[in-house]
């Protein structure tokens, strides 16, 4: 009689445990976005990727998210196989420079953190070609275009606030009037565009 009572305790137990439910965290990611002065940006847009190619053709956006008070955007139900990136947007500031991406599979069914992301003041510069001759164009000694046609115009986007020197270089095989100019302390304003007109 013992063992019967015994056996069906047991029974009871392994039944009940049985029924317990094992709750499941879906994946998630949770992240901080801080300016310049190491302040945290409530409000900002946010905005993931897969991967680095759909994060600068900007398509595919896997989530996207505003800032709370304190700063922080969580996303939740990924994928832990990508490595995600991000691009924060508030007002002028983006992180477009401070490229940001989870150099890790994330830890499945887990809360997974990041350090915190910044954004910066960015603008513009647009150049104008007035000669009849093609120019390669430099910005603070970096290639950013190679040929810019005679008479026309380009803009560069994405150029952090301060001070710049933008340099136009004549292509060889071409001889005449303008020659290179070197335009040193270009300004550039958060959400502005600079405009660079030659000769």
């Amino acid at each position: 009689m013992k063992r019967n009572i015994f056996l069906i305790v047991v029974l009871i137990c392994i039944g009940l445990s049985s029924c317990t439910k094992i709750e499941v965290v879906p994946t998630q990611l949770k992240m901080q976005v801080i300016n310049e002065q190491g302040y945290s940006v409530s409000g900002a847009n946010v905005y993931l990727y897969a991967n680095q190619t759909d994060f600068y053709k900007d398509k595919n956006v896997v989530a996207s998210g505003l800032t709370d008070a304190n700063g922080f955007v969580y996303f939740t139900n990924l994928s832990p196989q990508y490595n995600y990136y991000f691009y924060v947007q508030d007002g002028c500031l983006d992180n477009f420079n401070n490229i940001i991406h989870v150099p890790y599979s994330l830890e499945p069914n887990a809360v997974n953190s990041i350090q915190p992301v910044l954004i910066s003041s960015v603008g513009s510069i647009k150049v104008q070609n007035n000669s009849i001759f093609p120019f390669k164009i430099l910005v603070d000694s970096e290639v950013y275009l190679d040929n810019l046609p005679a008479m026309s115009n380009t803009t560069f986007y994405e150029i952090p606030a301060g001070t710049h020197t933008v340099e136009v270089i004549q292509l060889s095989g071409y001889v005449g009037l303008p020659i290179d100019e070197i335009f040193s302390n270009t300004s550039v304003k958060c959400g502005a565009t600079t405009v660079i007109s030659f000769p």
